[in-house]
Protein backbone atom coordinates (compact mmCIF):
# COMPACT_ATOMS: atom_id res chain seq x y z
CA UNK A 1 0.00 0.00 0.00
CA UNK A 2 2.74 2.48 0.78
CA UNK A 3 4.89 1.91 -2.68
CA UNK A 4 1.69 3.13 -4.40
CA UNK A 5 1.03 5.63 -2.41
CA UNK A 6 4.65 6.63 -2.82
CA UNK A 7 4.49 5.95 -6.66
CA UNK A 8 1.75 8.40 -7.19
CA UNK A 9 2.78 11.27 -4.84
CA UNK A 10 5.19 13.07 -6.86
CA UNK A 11 3.07 13.08 -9.90
CA UNK A 12 -0.12 14.54 -7.84
CA UNK A 13 2.28 17.12 -5.99
CA UNK A 14 3.83 18.58 -9.52
CA UNK A 15 0.37 18.44 -11.05
CA UNK A 16 -0.97 20.10 -7.75
CA UNK A 17 -2.68 23.96 -8.66
CA UNK A 18 -0.84 25.51 -5.98
CA UNK A 19 -2.58 29.19 -6.99
CA UNK A 20 -6.18 27.28 -6.65
CA UNK A 21 -6.98 29.95 -3.61
CA UNK A 22 -6.83 32.71 -5.48
CA UNK A 23 -9.86 31.33 -7.96
CA UNK A 24 -12.74 32.81 -8.42
CA UNK A 25 -14.23 29.39 -9.00
CA UNK A 26 -16.09 27.61 -6.25
CA UNK A 27 -15.51 24.30 -7.98
CA UNK A 28 -12.38 25.06 -8.72
CA UNK A 29 -11.60 25.76 -4.97
CA UNK A 30 -13.64 22.40 -3.61
CA UNK A 31 -11.44 20.23 -6.17
CA UNK A 32 -8.12 21.34 -5.07
CA UNK A 33 -8.94 21.66 -1.41
CA UNK A 34 -10.43 18.21 -1.34
CA UNK A 35 -7.09 17.08 -3.39
CA UNK A 36 -4.65 18.92 -0.64
CA UNK A 37 -6.90 17.17 2.34
CA UNK A 38 -6.28 14.03 0.02
CA UNK A 39 -2.26 14.39 -0.38
CA UNK A 40 -2.01 15.57 3.27
CA UNK A 41 -3.52 12.21 4.92
CA UNK A 42 -1.18 10.04 2.39
CA UNK A 43 1.95 11.85 3.59
CA UNK A 44 1.19 11.34 7.76
CA UNK A 45 1.37 7.57 6.51
CA UNK A 46 5.27 8.32 5.16
CA UNK A 47 8.19 7.24 6.96
CA UNK A 48 11.03 10.48 7.17
CA UNK A 49 13.20 9.07 5.04
CA UNK A 50 10.31 7.87 2.19
CA UNK A 51 9.30 12.31 2.73
CA UNK A 52 13.25 12.50 1.54
CA UNK A 53 12.74 10.77 -1.06
CA UNK A 54 9.05 12.27 -2.26
CA UNK A 55 10.81 15.71 -1.93
CA UNK A 56 13.84 15.11 -4.28
CA UNK A 57 11.25 13.63 -6.68
CA UNK A 58 9.00 17.01 -6.74
CA UNK A 59 9.95 19.40 -9.30
CA UNK A 60 8.12 22.44 -7.24
CA UNK A 61 9.45 25.40 -6.03
CA UNK A 62 10.38 24.67 -2.03
CA UNK A 63 8.27 27.95 -1.02
CA UNK A 64 4.94 27.00 -2.60
CA UNK A 65 5.49 23.13 -1.46
CA UNK A 66 6.00 24.73 2.22
CA UNK A 67 3.18 27.09 2.23
CA UNK A 68 0.33 23.71 1.18
CA UNK A 69 2.03 20.79 2.77
CA UNK A 70 3.74 21.42 6.24
CA UNK A 71 4.77 17.76 6.03
CA UNK A 72 7.60 19.13 4.16
CA UNK A 73 9.01 22.02 7.13
CA UNK A 74 11.58 20.18 9.00
CA UNK A 75 12.93 17.61 7.18
CA UNK A 76 16.77 17.26 7.03
CA UNK A 77 18.73 18.89 4.23
CA UNK A 78 19.39 17.26 1.28
CA UNK A 79 22.31 16.45 -0.96
CA UNK A 80 21.41 18.85 -3.58
CA UNK A 81 20.15 21.69 -0.70
CA UNK A 82 23.62 21.45 0.55
CA UNK A 83 25.37 21.34 -3.36
CA UNK A 84 23.11 24.63 -4.06
CA UNK A 85 25.14 26.75 -1.42
CA UNK A 86 28.36 24.99 -2.30
CA UNK A 87 27.51 26.12 -5.78
CA UNK A 88 26.78 29.68 -4.50
CA UNK A 89 29.95 30.14 -2.49
CA UNK A 90 32.24 28.09 -5.78
CA UNK A 91 29.78 31.08 -8.10
CA UNK A 92 30.58 34.07 -5.99
CA UNK A 93 33.89 33.00 -5.52
CA UNK A 94 34.66 32.93 -9.20
CA UNK A 95 33.05 36.17 -9.68
CA UNK A 96 35.18 37.63 -7.53
CA UNK A 97 38.26 36.17 -8.79
CA UNK A 98 37.57 37.50 -12.16
CA UNK A 99 37.36 40.84 -11.21
CA UNK A 100 33.90 40.94 -12.71
CA UNK A 101 32.40 42.30 -9.03
CA UNK A 102 34.71 43.72 -5.63
CA UNK A 103 33.33 42.45 -3.18
CA UNK A 104 32.05 39.03 -1.54
CA UNK A 105 29.02 40.73 -1.21
CA UNK A 106 28.06 41.59 -4.55
CA UNK A 107 29.42 38.33 -5.64
CA UNK A 108 27.02 36.74 -3.42
CA UNK A 109 23.96 38.48 -4.97
CA UNK A 110 25.10 37.71 -8.19
CA UNK A 111 25.72 34.24 -7.74
CA UNK A 112 22.10 33.46 -5.75
CA UNK A 113 20.30 35.49 -8.80
CA UNK A 114 22.53 33.11 -11.33
CA UNK A 115 21.28 29.75 -9.50
CA UNK A 116 17.98 30.60 -9.26
CA UNK A 117 17.27 31.76 -12.76
CA UNK A 118 18.91 28.82 -14.02
CA UNK A 119 17.35 26.47 -11.88
CA UNK A 120 14.15 27.65 -12.99
CA UNK A 121 14.97 27.47 -16.50
CA UNK A 122 15.97 23.96 -16.33
CA UNK A 123 12.94 22.94 -14.45
CA UNK A 124 10.86 24.44 -17.22
CA UNK A 125 9.29 27.49 -18.65
CA UNK A 126 10.28 30.48 -17.05
CA UNK A 127 9.12 34.10 -16.97
CA UNK A 128 11.13 36.63 -16.10
CA UNK A 129 12.80 40.70 -16.79
CA UNK A 130 15.59 42.34 -17.33
CA UNK A 131 17.02 45.64 -19.22
CA UNK A 132 18.48 45.07 -22.11
CA UNK A 133 21.93 46.65 -23.28
CA UNK A 134 20.21 49.64 -25.06
CA UNK A 135 18.09 50.08 -21.34
CA UNK A 136 14.86 48.77 -22.60
CA UNK A 137 13.31 46.29 -20.46
CA UNK A 138 12.22 43.03 -21.60
CA UNK A 139 9.90 40.84 -20.69
CA UNK A 140 11.24 37.39 -21.23
CA UNK A 141 9.34 33.61 -21.66
CA UNK A 142 12.62 30.92 -21.59
CA UNK A 143 13.43 27.49 -20.68
CA UNK A 144 16.47 25.55 -20.73
CA UNK A 145 14.53 22.14 -20.38
CA UNK A 146 15.21 19.26 -22.65
CA UNK A 147 11.89 18.76 -24.75
CA UNK A 148 10.61 22.38 -24.54
CA UNK A 149 11.96 23.30 -27.55
CA UNK A 150 13.47 21.86 -30.79
CA UNK A 151 16.85 23.13 -31.92
CA UNK A 152 19.66 22.05 -33.84
CA UNK A 153 23.44 23.01 -32.84
CA UNK A 154 25.22 25.23 -35.32
CA UNK A 155 27.95 24.48 -33.61
CA UNK A 156 30.56 23.27 -30.73
CA UNK A 157 29.38 24.71 -27.07
CA UNK A 158 31.29 28.02 -26.22
CA UNK A 159 32.97 28.55 -22.55
CA UNK A 160 30.20 29.84 -20.08
CA UNK A 161 30.33 33.22 -18.97
CA UNK A 162 29.38 33.45 -14.99
CA UNK A 163 27.90 37.32 -15.93
CA UNK A 164 25.33 35.66 -18.41
CA UNK A 165 22.99 34.06 -18.35
CA UNK A 166 21.84 32.09 -21.67
CA UNK A 167 18.47 30.87 -22.40
CA UNK A 168 15.90 29.46 -25.46
CA UNK A 169 13.31 32.13 -25.39
CA UNK A 170 10.28 30.60 -25.94
CA UNK A 171 8.75 33.72 -27.90
CA UNK A 172 11.89 34.14 -30.61
CA UNK A 173 12.13 30.48 -30.65
CA UNK A 174 15.99 31.90 -30.48
CA UNK A 175 18.50 31.70 -27.80
CA UNK A 176 19.24 35.02 -25.70
CA UNK A 177 21.37 35.86 -23.61
CA UNK A 178 21.35 38.64 -20.70
CA UNK A 179 23.85 39.89 -18.27
CA UNK A 180 22.80 38.94 -14.39
CA UNK A 181 23.68 42.29 -12.88
CA UNK A 182 20.27 43.46 -15.28
CA UNK A 183 18.03 40.67 -13.87
CA UNK A 184 15.07 42.87 -12.45
CA UNK A 185 12.46 39.87 -12.16
CA UNK A 186 12.14 36.35 -11.57
CA UNK A 187 8.98 34.30 -11.79
CA UNK A 188 8.86 30.99 -12.21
Amino acid sequence: MIQAITSELPERLNSFDYYYEMSDSSKVWDKWSHEKSRIKRQLKSLSPEQMIDLKESIKVDDSQLFRHFSEFNGLPKTETEKNIRSEVFTTAWALVKTGLVDTIGKALVLAWKRIKVLSSLRKGIAYFAYYKVSGELRYAIGTLRNGNFDYQYKSSRKADRLDLVKYFDLEARAWRSFRLENLVNLAA
